[in-house]
């Protein structure tokens, strides 16, 4: 049977962050999450850069964020950068918000693909160094921040009981940048099907999940951790325009690369972010990384389809139809 955690009785092993204030619990979102999506991926062109520059850059963002959420001045016109929209009920079941506390911050995502069977990237994945393994996993939440007013998270809780990172993710090099998370339980929500095709259709619109940074283009000091999931629809470009943008990047076809309309798309805090075929309920990728927010860096699920069915079936619980 599903276990489905209750709140109450879960303590969190790396902080009390009920003794932190709201802006310092988001800083240590960001922090966690922005170093994905710049200081670890992002490799620069020249010699010169200093190591003082990785972290340098995702505390601007950080800083960002938390100036956001701080005045907590509401807007019409943010969205998830530019083109985004709050998530509908119904849409997202499948999205999975990874917490280190049940009913605290997400952290990264990932992508339900089997009841108790999330896929995400090596990031979310980590169990080295302790501080950065992600014990909770909450699938369909809506709520980013934390829990709802009743004090319990808006979706199905589950303790991470095996953290599983691809056999060929290679830092920096990232061959493949995959992990899965095993989950205590198996969820009620319907997980998404896996690829069957390698090949990115070209001409088949995307949508992107994700519970990270959110401004408007015309006021991005204004940049905030989202409250809510957001989506966005995003557009595939070919393998050889993926790889001439980004030059300094081992763009494989482990990877395909999008752009959001309206210069949409991914952004801090949305590692492990689903990318969807909505048209056929298919499950096609997951946000890697990125330089800038609109220039989107995607693991590919296709490839990897007999890596995921075989951690499937080897987990799968004797009673679900999974094995």
């Amino acid at each position: 049977m599903r276990s489905k955690l209750e709140v109450s009785q879960i303590h969190s092993k790396k902080f009390d962050s009920k003794q932190l204030g709201f802006s310092s619990k988001v800083l240590l979102a960001f922090l966690h999450n922005s170093l994905s999506h710049f200081a670890i991926f992002y490799r620069p062109p020249t010699s010169t850069y200093s190591p003082v520059m990785k972290i340098f850059t995702p505390i601007v963002a950080a800083s960002m964020a938390v100036a956001g959420v701080a005045s907590d001045v509401a807007s019409p016109s943010r969205q998830l950068i530019v083109g985004g929209r709050n998530a509908l009920p119904g849409e997202h079941d499948f999205v999975v918000s990874v917490r280190a506390v049940v009913d605290e911050i997400t952290y990264c995502q990932g992508c339900l693909i089997s009841p108790n069977i999330v896929v995400t990237t090596q990031f979310c994945g980590m169990t080295e160094p302790a501080e950065y393994k992600l014990d909770y996993a909450v699938v369909g939440a809506y709520n980013s921040l934390g829990s709802t007013n009743d004090g319990k998270p808006d979706g199905e809780a589950f303790k991470i009981i095996e953290h599983i990172i691809h056999p060929k993710f290679s830092d920096p090099i990232r061959s493949v940048n995959l992990a899965v998370l095993v989950l205590d339980g198996e969820s009620k929500a319907t997980p998404m099907s896996l690829p069957q095709s390698s090949e990115i259709n070209l001409e088949t619109p995307l949508r992107g999940f994700g519970y990270g940074t959110i401004y408007h283009h015309d006021d991005p000091d204004n940049a905030r951790q989202s409250e809510t999931l957001q989506t966005s629809l995003l557009n595939p470009i070919s393998h050889e325009d993926c790889v001439k943008k980004n030059k300094d990047e081992n763009i494989t076809t482990a990877f395909f690369c999008a752009t959001g309309e309206n210069n949409g798309g991914f952004c801090f805090g949305d590692s492990g972010g689903t990318v969807i075929d909505e048209k056929n309920r298919v499950a096609v990728g997951i946000y890697s990384h990125g330089t800038g927010c609109n220039n989107n860096i995607i693991s590919n699920l296709a490839p990897e389809v007999e890596w995921l069915k075989g951690i499937i079936k080897q987990y799968a619980p004797k009673y679900s139809s999974a094995k």
